[in-house]
């Protein structure tokens, strides 16, 4: 049916109906359903999947998610089917109106016909012309993305069923015992894997590139399921992702409190944009954020939560090497104040030294190094002990220190 043009079914309403009012309302009805459904259907398909993703890890509801992420995201698409079935409808109408009607511009003009008329054609002719909308089916939007959407719309809202975790046991945040993950029946991207992390514990997780690092996040996330072994954690969990995936279309503070319903969110978000260093930004818009702006707002919205364990999955990785260096000062300041347990997935053996009080290195799925770290804060690099600990490091990952 997406092929059929709408017109084409102009006739068998004529010879099942005839050209009636009710009958021009159905003609009107159908001309607007095709292009609203098609465009709003493909809005949704188009929504970033790491922006629900996102929308998971802060347990947003079903409902949550809708009205925040699904809605708004698909609005620009809606607009444009709205703009096509305006076009689309008026010229059904006007199609039918000529062919048989029974009323209206389209019987007078008929009717003009017959009496040889031709100043009656005309001014037909003119009122249709200017009664018909300022829109044409084949003329699209000029913008329709979200990265456009004016500061004034109405804010909406969105979210995924919240994850139910199991409680963990007293003494551990995480325990992770014999986990096992495979993809399509390959080898074990995660090979029996055993991994605990302490309350309050910064624990920093190395390895190459396929090592499992992102599946082991992911899983502990809750965003793959387990389907070998076990894995426990607090019910209070924040991610911090590489990518900042705020909301283009919600201020900062907003997009800070995303998914809480209290009556003091506005006072929080403020208040813990103010410890990352952005309480003059608080009511800008996500695209007029910096790279290293845009990290801190993401890291506020982990914190505002007050989470039991802090996952955060190379949040540096695509900042300049200065606000590199004070991102990370600003994470072991704020792990000083909050003391949630910290899994810090990085690829930087001088990041993970700076900031953990343990380093994992992952090889194939399975634990190669697992080395305390147990230098004073705050740390430097010329400490012989680091530099000691920092080449160990490098050997387990197969790199020789100069």
């Amino acid at each position: 049916m997406d092929q059929l043009s709408p017109q084409a079914l102009v006739p068998l309403f004529i010879l099942w109906f005839e050209i009636g009012e009710t009958p021009k309302v159905l003609l009107v009805a159908l001309g607007a359903t095709f292009p609203i459904y098609l465009n709003l259907h493909k809005g949704i398909r188009t929504i970033d999947p790491k922006l629900l993703e996102m929308a998971s890890t802060l347990g947003l509801t079903r409902w949550q998610t809708i009205k925040d992420v699904f809605l708004p995201g698909a609005l620009p698409d809606f607009l444009t089917g709205l703009r096509y079935a305006v076009g689309v409808s008026w010229l059904m109408l006007v199609v039918a109106e000529q062919v048989n009607a029974e009323s209206g511009i389209g019987h007078m003009m008929m009717d003009a016909e017959d009496f040889l008329r031709t100043d009656i054609i005309l001014v037909g002719l003119l009122g249709l012309r200017h009664a018909g909308p300022a829109v044409r089916p084949d003329r699209p939007l000029s913008r329709s993305c979200t990265t456009c959407m004016a500061p004034g719309q109405k804010e909406r809202a969105a979210g995924m069923m919240k994850r139910a975790e199991e409680e963990i046991g007293r003494g551990t945040a995480v325990i992770v015992e014999q986990l096992t993950k495979r993809f399509n029946g390959g080898a074990p991207v995660l090979d029996g894997l055993d991994l605990a992390i302490a309350p309050g514990e910064f624990v920093a997780l190395l390895g190459h590139s396929g090592a499992g690092k992102s599946t082991l996040l992911r899983t502990l996330a809750g965003l793959d399921p387990v389907t070998e072994g076990s894995v426990k954690r607090p019910r209070d969990v924040s991610v911090v992702f590489q990518e900042h995936r705020l909301l283009p279309w919600k201020r900062v503070w907003k997009n800070v409190v995303l998914g809480q319903e209290d009556k003091d969110i506005r006072q929080r978000a403020e208040t813990v944009l103010d410890e990352v260093g952005l309480s003059h930004r608080k009511t800008a818009w996500p695209l007029t954020l910096s790279g290293g702006e845009a990290q801190r707002a993401a890291l506020a919205r982990a914190l505002v939560r007050e989470p039991a364990f802090l996952m955060l999955d190379e949040p540096f990785a695509a900042l300049d090497a200065l606000t590199r260096l004070k991102m990370q000062q600003l994470v072991a300041d704020l792990w000083e104040k909050h003391r949630c347990a910290v899994l810090l997935v990085t690829h930087d053996v001088d990041e993970a030294l700076l900031l953990s009080d343990r380093a994992v290195v992952l090889e194939r799925g399975r634990i190669r190094v697992d080395v305390s770290i147990p230098l004073p804060r705050p740390r430097r690099h010329a400490d012989p002990a680091f530099e000691a600990l920092r080449t160990l490091l490098l050997d387990a990952l197969g790199v020789h220190a100069s």
